[in-house]
């Protein structure tokens, strides 16, 4: 868990480093960015089958993803290989970490450089309650 008692997240859940092996395949450790939409275009890219996808998905081999988003107990997080900006709408609070070496988080504060993952988290929770607003 990562994140003062109001704001804990469990990292362990969101950042499980990706081991692909097998016959004909080098072993190797994948431990940028991804989600899971990521894992099958990447598989079927080192299985080399040519495939039509058209999901949010990328060959986290061919592509690197700059950021990511997801959302875990109530709190919506986005995180570039540097940043993670945590927002729980509930409490409307942010929580700001600096990315250290081995997925480790730093408590900081708010700077320009969460800017463009703040944007990002607001516009996911924009575009879901539009979408809730819209489905009553």
């Amino acid at each position: 868990m990562v994140g003062q008692s109001d704001a804990e997240l469990p990292v362990s859940y969101n950042h499980i480093p990706l081991i692909i092996f097998g016959k004909g395949v080098k072993p190797m450790k994948y431990t940028g960015l991804g989600t899971q939409v990521d894992v099958m275009p990447t598989l079927l890219g080192l299985m080399k089958v040519n495939y039509t996808f058209e999901g949010f998905g990328v060959d986290l081999l061919k592509h690197k993803r700059g950021m990511v988003f997801y959302s875990a107990d109530n709190q919506i997080v986005a995180r570039d290989a540097t940043h993670c900006y945590i927002y729980n709408p509930r409490m409307d609070k942010t929580f700001c970490y600096d990315a250290l070496p081995g997925w480790k988080l730093r408590d900081t504060r708010f700077t320009n450089a969460f800017r463009s993952l703040r944007r990002y988290v607001f516009s996911m929770e924009q575009t879901a309650q539009f979408m809730l607003d819209r489905q009553r």
